[in-house]
């Protein structure tokens, strides 16, 4: 879980809102900030958030809880502490569904089964994730070069998940073979379970110096970062068993015969890195990035030899500005990232390492209100940690992946108060390396090769009456597939659209994405299985600012 990312602010700002949707969705906020009791060294912020709801997805409802108080002590210009707390409670059940291939894009005798429906228990099924957390951000300016911060941050929380997933293991060409090969109607379940509690530790420490060299500006970061991590999981499986009907759902008593309990030891983590960035700029031309960082992570599991990794990385760029507006770019990146927790087994997950190479252009014209950009990339990253499917709420961790990657967008803004902005992407991303079968050279399941999405908004008034704007948007989401090449989600266009009233203290909208209410079919996977995309939400607000 991230803080709340609003901090408090000198100046009194405060505002409500209320928000209403289509499936129920009912949802009060709140953002408080300003000086306490008219201090001017002294600050506070207050986030509140209260949220529910239903989905498209029948029983699928949800609720979210949200609390972030923060407070700044500022004596003077230089020195500022901000403490921060958070707790949130997300509750509700798994609204994603597992349909066979067949019965959401054709080749049942029994038609396509309806999107609303639900495949679990709703006496059974939950999704509860409830957490807190408490730190604070330290700031102190020693003079014009040097700079010191601390950043601290503890999270706790603790996930429970249960649910029931219907068995679609024999691939596209005939799912309901165990089953009911006839009808092809009725699907076993499996019966699955997981309690995970976490607790997170991260501690930051960096001094920053900003100076002048002869003809180059330099800004020049120093720090050690240090994080712990402790996870503890406990859970149930068994089946397939439990048959359901997709086509007309009967939630009988549950069949526990066969389902297993099982722990896992307590995994935890310790990471310790130093790191170094010089960004330098010379002669207002050209800006250097040279960045090393040195990282120490034990991996421990209880009962088990600690595994020990450690990595030296790089960071370096380069980008030169030219006075007409061009800037193109060159940027190198290594990472090293520990994966907390382990896999299904109980294996400790290895760290996950990636370079990334990328070539890039800005172009801003002087005086005007627009802004293109374009780049190439070539991604290659290792120990990827991606879901179980098999098994939900665990990962794996596959083999070698590689992207090489376009992405290009523009933005612009008329005299006639429009406002556009449009971008496009393509990402061919490879399985290089994997162990599953047919699935080696293939594009990464669920990420399409081609997106593009575009966005106007215009200001207006009526009469003399100011305030008015209204947005359309659209969305392209190109065909993707699964791991082995076999089961293509197809391409589909959605639109957005949005209306808004500003007056006085109040500020009214009115958003809708899947404008057209359009069925499609998000992604599918090897197992046979895909997940349906969302459908046409709306939602009505209206905000009181003083």
């Amino acid at each position: 879980m991230k803080f709340c990312a609003k901090l408090p602010q000198a100046e009194a700002k405060r505002e409500i809102g209320v928000s209403l949707g289509n499936y129920n969705r009912k949802q009060i906020n709140a953002d408080l900030t300003g000086p306490v009791a008219d201090s001017d060294t002294l600050f506070y912020r207050v986030v509140m958030l209260g949220r529910d709801g239903d989905s498209a997805v029948d029983y699928a409802k949800s609720q979210r809880t949200l609390f972030a108080p923060s407070l700044t002590w500022k004596p003077n210009d230089k020195t500022s502490v901000t403490v921060l707390a958070q707790y949130q409670l997300d509750d509700g059940k798994s609204s994603p569904q597992f349909f066979p291939f067949s019965s959401v894009l054709g080749g049942n005798p029994n038609g396509k089964v309806s999107y609303s429906t639900f495949l679990s228990d709703p006496n059974f099924d939950r999704y509860r994730t409830e957490s807190n957390a408490l730190g604070w951000k330290f700031e102190h300016a020693f003079n014009d070069t040097w700079t010191v911060r601390q950043n601290f941050r503890y999270t706790s929380s603790r996930n429970e998940y249960r649910s029931l997933y219907v068995n679609s293991f024999f691939g596209a060409s005939n799912p309901f073979a165990a089953t009911d090969p006839v009808n092809q109607r009725v699907l076993n379940r499996y019966i699955d379970g997981l309690s995970t509690d976490s607790q997170i530790m991260r501690l930051d420490n960096n001094a920053q110096a900003k100076f002048d060299l002869g003809n180059t500006q330099h800004t020049l970061l120093m720090g050690v970062d240090y994080s712990r991590f402790r996870q503890d999981k406990n859970g149930f499986f068994g089946g397939p068993g439990n048959p359901i009907d997709i086509y007309n759902p009967v939630y009988a008593p549950l069949d526990f015969t066969g389902v297993t309990s099982y722990g896992q030891p307590v995994a935890r983590q310790f990471q310790t890195g130093v790191y170094l960035q010089d960004q330098i700029k010379i002669d207002q031309r050209w800006v250097a990035t040279l960045g090393l960082r040195r990282d120490e992570a034990k991996n421990d599991l209880e009962g088990s030899p600690a595994e020990i990794a450690k990595k030296t990385t790089g960071r370096y760029g380069l980008t030169y500005l030219f006075d007409n507006g061009w800037a193109p770019y060159v940027s190198y990146a290594e990472s090293f990232l520990p994966v907390q927790g382990t896999d299904a087994n109980g294996k400790l997950f290895a760290p996950q390492e990636g370079k990334q190479w990328e070539l890039g252009l800005k172009y801003i014209p002087a005086g005007s209100r627009s802004r293109f950009t374009a780049s190439i990339y070539d991604l290659r990253d290792e120990n990827r940690l991606t879901p179980d499917l098999q098994r939900p709420g665990f990962s794996t961790q596959q083999g070698r992946i590689r992207t090489i990657g376009l992405e290009l967008e523009a933005a612009h803004s008329f005299d006639n108060r429009l406002d556009v902005i449009a971008s496009y992407s393509h990402t061919d991303a490879k399985y290089d390396k994997s162990n599953t079968l047919g699935e080696q050279g293939n594009q990464v399941e669920t990420i399409p090769r081609n997106l593009a999405s575009a966005w106007a908004i215009k200001r207006f008034a009526i009469g003399d009456t100011d305030g008015f704007r209204a947005g359309l948007g659209a969305r392209y989401i190109g065909d993707s597939y699964d791991s082995t090449n076999e089961l293509k989600a197809p391409a589909v266009t959605l639109f957005d659209a949005m209306l808004g009233f500003d007056y006085g203290s109040w500020r009214y909208a009115l958003n809708a994405s899947n404008l057209a209410d359009k069925e499609y079919v998000s992604t599918c996977i090897s197992r046979g299985d895909c997940w349906l995309g969302s459908r046409r939400v709306a939602i009505v607000s209206a905000t009181y600012y003083w």
